[in-house]
């Protein structure tokens, strides 16, 4: 078996977790958290808000900027799936592993579970999705898309034009693209509104950040 290199290993010490703000940039904004609302606010947009700007926001917009409409709904679903997992595990301050999981270390092992809690929980996907459409959802969108990079189960991704700004049509499933992604920025601006003010989201912001 390879061995890494001493240089292999000083880049993972250093591997940036949010922009360019490494490991030891998170430690030392750690250390002034207790010191009140400021510091959250940089957590919040220096850690949480880069992290998803340069790993899933940007590049959606990039995609959503196309505006060919000849498939790429598919490509910017798939990424807000992904970001839906990470959304929800930050929120409850839990992290995945791939074994069974041990709860006294807020680790979990089932991502149906983690995604459907968003869509139920989670305002505003909380006002058109039930347990019933998530799973249906989650099934039909997440796993078709990320296993076979299709979707199942009938439901169909669609343009800016469609649903009048509707997130999505469980009913009929299909599911507006751009809708759901004014969803999510919507979502993400109440979290960092909620997150100076809620011990509870804060602690579970600290067992997120810290092994990432």
């Amino acid at each position: 078996m390879n061995t890494p290199t001493s240089a292999c290993v000083e880049l993972t010490v250093d591997a940036s977790i949010a922009g360019r703000k490494t490991r030891a940039d998170w430690q030392a904004l750690r250390g002034r958290l207790a010191q009140g609302e400021a510091h959250w606010d940089e957590a919040f947009n220096d850690f949480y808000r880069q992290r998803l700007e340069s790993r899933y926001l940007r590049p959606i917009m990039a995609i959503q900027q196309l505006g060919a409409l000849e498939g790429e709904g598919f490509a910017i679903a798939a990424l807000q799936c992904t970001l839906i997992e990470f959304l929800e595990s930050t929120e409850q301050g839990i992290n995945y592993v791939h074994r069974k999981p041990d709860p006294t270390l807020f680790q979990y092992s089932r991502s149906g579970e983690i995604f459907k809690s968003f869509l139920t929980r989670r305002r505003p996907f909380s006002d058109c999705f039930d347990e019933e459409a998530a799973t249906s959802f989650y099934e039909g969108i997440r796993c078709g898309l990320l296993h076979e990079a299709r979707t199942h189960n009938g439901w169909r991704i669609w343009g800016r034009t469609a649903l009048k700004g509707q997130i999505a049509d469980v009913a009929n499933k299909v599911v507006n693209r751009d809708s759901f992604q004014a969803a999510l920025l919507q979502y993400i601006a109440e979290y960092g509104a909620r997150l100076p003010k809620e011990p509870d989201l804060q602690a579970a912001f600290f067992r997120k950040f810290d092994v990432l």
